[in-house]
């Protein structure tokens, strides 16, 4: 049986496979699962060093602060590592954004082919 996709995203097309094209569409669509999932993902980056009711706070938890007040790391090396997570978080955040927009156009159930046929 044939998937139809739309080729939103050619690199997804290329680098996944009938069956998992279906699974990232399912999952895709599911909005709900979709935003749990960015969340976590993004939860230690976007959260850390923010204050909480019932909560003493700890500026070290932020990832910056903390690598700022490591007295063994040089400017250069506290920028370049900084610059660093900033792209990386940027990769993370375009990455989602371009499964958001990967849909299939028709989902089929997966059929398995039976060998003895």
């Amino acid at each position: 049986m044939e998937i139809i996709l739309i080729k939103i995203n050619n690199m997804i097309d290329k680098i996944l496979n009938d069956q998992e094209k279906v699974k990232v569409g399912l999952f895709v669509e599911d909005t709900v699962m979709f935003e749990a999932v960015k969340k976590v993902l993004l939860a230690g980056i976007y959260y850390n060093g923010v204050l909480k009711p019932g909560v003493n706070s700890d500026p070290l938890q932020n990832y910056a602060l903390s690598l700022a007040s490591n007295p063994g790391i040089s400017n250069e090396i506290l920028g370049q590592d900084l610059r660093a997570t900033s792209e990386g978080i940027m990769f993370l955040e375009n990455g989602l954004k371009k499964l958001k927009d990967y849909k299939p156009a028709v989902i089929s159930p997966i059929q398995q082919e039976n060998p003895a046929i």
